[in-house]
């Protein structure tokens, strides 16, 4: 009957409310892990193992600075042009990427805060369901953008890896930002795909539904359940 039929429209608000807390867990650690990646320079692994060197050195290279590590002594570290000339075009992309996914990741945070109950400024119950669902949309992006920021050079890499005259001197490895981006942009993923769901959606309007139906019956266009209205002439 319709009783059961709002029932099983209300069933789901607990688990949607877990939902949605998961999936802003999610997408928080996500965008954390997205600016550790950013600001690493441990993107690309390089160890020099020719004949001529007395020491072996090993070369880390990230987004914006690559560094020397010595066998002994201290690192040398060189900050790349703010031309971008001597930036290799997958490190150029990647860059533009990453910052594009920690930006709409950060943007995402600010939307699902704004559409959250402890948030005043949205008093519209449909306008904070919105921005909910624009801020799981917001993290798809970021975790897509992400995903492809590290791919691009992942695959530049293992190019290079297989590179006969390459590997007789250099030993070039995946750095773990690499890794770092892959689980960063998995998880803006799953935290968008939960946020933006319809389960969340559904949980959403049933709890409106609900505070609906058992509005006071002394306020303007409140009425108990099971009541109807009846015209008198």
């Amino acid at each position: 009957g319709p009783d059961d039929e709002e029932g099983d429209e209300n069933r789901p608000t607990a688990s949607g409310t877990c939902l949605s807390v998961v999936g802003l867990i999610l997408a928080t650690v996500g965008w954390l892990a997205s600016v550790a990646c950013c600001s690493l320079p441990l993107w690309k692994r390089t160890e020099f193992s020719g004949q001529t060197l007395m020491v072996r050195q090993t070369m880390v290279e990230g987004l914006w600075v690559s560094c020397i590590l010595p066998g002994v002594g201290k690192a040398n570290c060189r900050t790349y042009s703010g031309s971008g000339k001597d930036v290799p075009l997958d490190v150029y992309v990647g860059r533009i990427l990453t910052l594009a996914a920690v930006a709409t990741a950060f943007l995402g945070l600010l939307v699902n805060w704004a559409g959250s109950r402890c948030c005043s400024l949205v008093g519209s119950q449909e306008t904070k369901s919105r921005l909910l669902t624009a801020s799981g949309l917001a993290f798809l992006v970021a975790g897509a953008a992400q995903l492809l920021a590290v791919t691009w050079p992942a695959y530049v890499l293992a190019t290079e890896f297989h590179h006969p005259l390459v590997h007789e001197v250099l030993a070039i490895s995946i750095g773990p930002c690499i890794h770092l981006g892959w689980g960063a942009g998995a998880l803006l993923l799953a935290g968008g795909a939960l946020l933006a769901s319809p389960c969340c959606r559904r949980q959403r309007r049933g709890r409106r539904r609900r505070s609906r139906d058992y509005a006071s019956p002394y306020s303007p266009g409140g009425r108990e359940p099971g009541t109807s209205v009846r015209n008198f002439v």
